[in-house]
């Protein structure tokens, strides 16, 4: 699997924030089932460290919860690869759950909205999102895209590459 920075940086935070404040006095050897389903309880029932723009203070969302212990998974692999520990306790931890929420999508006069808005836009832009919406390729596709990847003999376009 190829890391991303985008993954990196995700990774590094997660490791700061949520891993090593709850594990960094354990010996890793010590490091147990318990201690590991302990971490997951608390980032089920912990809030945000910074409040929202209306005030509230949230949980920390099921995609970080889970994050952290797919991260907690890959660092005691890596520690069990290098023998440092006989197992992965984390392998027998249930894997904190992250519901599926249906994505909204726009209606078709929603998109002819849309598409006569852009109109008002420049050229480029109006290219961009016409391109974003009739295809589904995303950003960094589109701002990948040269002239030559589009056949307009055959009404397609050869996505080679993407810009990060």
């Amino acid at each position: 699997m190829e890391l991303s920075p985008t993954t990196v940086a995700s990774g590094k935070s997660s490791l700061r924030t949520y891993i090593l404040p709850e594990i960094a006095n354990y010996p890793l050897n010590k490091i147990d089932v318990l201690v590991i389903q302990k971490i997951i309880n608390n980032l089920k029932d912990r809030d945000k460290e910074r409040k929202e723009k209306d005030g509230s203070v949230k949980k920390l969302s099921e995609t970080t919860v889970n994050g952290v212990y797919r991260l907690l998974r890959k660092i005691l692999n890596k520690a069990v690869a290098w023998d440092y520990i006989e197992t992965n306790p984390v392998l027998k931890v249930k894997t904190p759950e992250v519901s599926k929420k249906e994505k909204q999508s726009y209606n078709r006069e929603e998109l002819m909205k849309i598409l006569d808005l852009l109109k008002e836009e420049g050229l480029l832009i109006e290219t961009m999102f016409t391109i974003s919406i009739c295809t589904g390729l995303r950003r960094g596709e589109i701002l990948g895209l040269h002239i030559d990847d589009i056949d307009f003999i055959n009404n397609s376009i050869s996505v080679k590459r993407a810009v990060v």
